[in-house]
């Protein structure tokens, strides 16, 4: 995929409740750092167009998180790429860099101070396109970028996951253990465990696991791709593994822990369903399980987590689902807490909220980070559409609703 700078600091009119829409609008959610100067991280959002939509290419558009106003739109040559991690501000890329997922051609980097494709892994296949392809873990090689991990599936078929330099994209380690063909691992960041200043990589046994009632947990070193803890994690064999963020400490050991989400999927005899389990980062126990309420859709779907001092929270959403007339929901975990304590589900019949999660800086002043989710194929007769809803991060109450600019 080739990425090329199509239009800047464009302004949309602002309203009340600003909505921006298109073909699948919001299929990814990627905080990037500061574009436009205000000393505040920015959002990209990534459009995908539906499979034989006349030949349209992939969009990610960046937006301000002050105002919403779209800085950038850059287009691809492809129709299936997307950004999927964000390579921190250095004095050598000052506004940051995507990381481009690409079911084709593989992983490439965009800097975003240029728009330019500053390198591509063809031939590299990433296992998935959404926010548990990649993760970046600090500059491991030491030559002023920040490099990612991410999962790979190799020519026979078997899944690992690489270390690539974000400045060069050389491989600085693959990971020792070779998951099966049908796996697909998750990943996401954690923070430094092991005291090496780089962070560590949680990588968990997703979809096409062999054993149906135990998911593999393992933390890797960000800097060596070594094992530091591995567990078996026991659930229902009803429920797969499709999201992992790391989570503000909730037993008070001073580590971050884990949080595991678990899609139910529906059936004639009942909706889709799901549950969270938190479980301990310093020994991968179990700590305690959020459920779904009926009729919430496939909870824990996606999960995302905001350290913003002093009011860490982290956030879980129900992936809906028209057909079991399940609109999704988006709800709110206190840092300590064990039971939601907001909870937000969309007006009307929306199909595929809670498809994407990010949160953003605070926009209001209350201390919390606010958060885009994604819902995608709003209306029937709107079925190629996405829109991301901003809500406050204290109350989930709507403070906007982005609609994408015209296709």
């Amino acid at each position: 995929m080739s990425l090329i700078l199509a239009c800047l600091l464009q302004s949309p009119n602002l309203e009340p409740i600003y909505t921006i829409g298109g073909p699948w609008f919001g299929q990814s959610l990627v905080r990037v750092s500061d574009q436009d100067g205000d000393r505040r991280d920015d959002l990209a959002v990534g459009s995908v167009p539906l499979t034989g939509s006349g030949g349209r290419c992939s969009v990610v558009y960046l937006y301000s998180t002050r105002d919403f106003k779209l800085l950038a739109t850059l287009r691809g040559s492809t129709c299936d790429a997307r950004p999927v991690a964000a390579i921190p501000a250095t004095p050598i890329w000052p506004k940051g860099a995507l990381v481009i997922s690409n079911e084709d051609s593989g992983y490439e980097v965009l800097s975003l101070h240029d728009a330019r494709v500053r390198w591509k892994r063809v031939g590299v296949r990433p296992c998935m396109l959404n926010s548990s392809a990649a993760e970046t873990v600090g500059d491991v090689d030491g030559d002023g970028v920040g490099d990612f991990a991410g999962v790979v599936r190799a020519p026979g078929g078997d899944v690992h996951v690489e270390l690539f330099s974000g400045l060069a994209g050389v491989v600085r380690w693959v990971s020792r253990d070779v998951w099966g063909s049908l796996v697909t691992p998750r990943l996401c960041v954690a923070p430094d465990f092991d005291g090496d200043g780089i962070g560590e990589l949680w990588m968990v046994e997703g979809a096409g696991a062999t054993a149906l009632d135990t998911t593999r947990v393992e933390l890797l070193s960000g800097r060596s791709g070594q094992s530091i803890l591995a567990v078996l994690h026991p659930h229902e064999s009803s429920g797969r593994s499709e999201a992992v963020a790391s989570i503000p400490d909730i037993d008070g050991d001073r580590v971050a822990d884990l949080a595991l989400g678990f899609e139910v999927e529906g059936s004639t005899a009942n909706p889709p369903s799901g549950w969270v389990d938190v479980l301990s980062g310093a020994t991968g126990e179990t700590i305690f399980r959020v459920d779904a309420r009926r009729g919430d859709g496939e909870f824990g779907a996606h999960l995302a987590a905001s350290r913003a001092a002093p009011c860490p929270r982290w956030a879980i959403a129900a992936h809906g689902d028209l057909w079991f007339d399940a609109p999704g929901c988006v709800v709110i975990v206190e840092r300590g807490a064990r039971e939601p304590f907001a909870r937000f589900a969309p007006k009307g019949r929306a199909r595929g909220f809670g498809a994407a999660l990010e949160f953003v800086p605070d926009l209001d002043g209350d201390g919390f980070e606010e958060l885009a989710a994604t819902a995608l194929e709003w209306e029937w007769e709107e079925a190629d559409d996405g829109f991301v809803t901003i809500l406050d991060g204290g109350s989930l109450s709507v403070i906007r609703e982005l609609r994408p600019p015209a296709w």
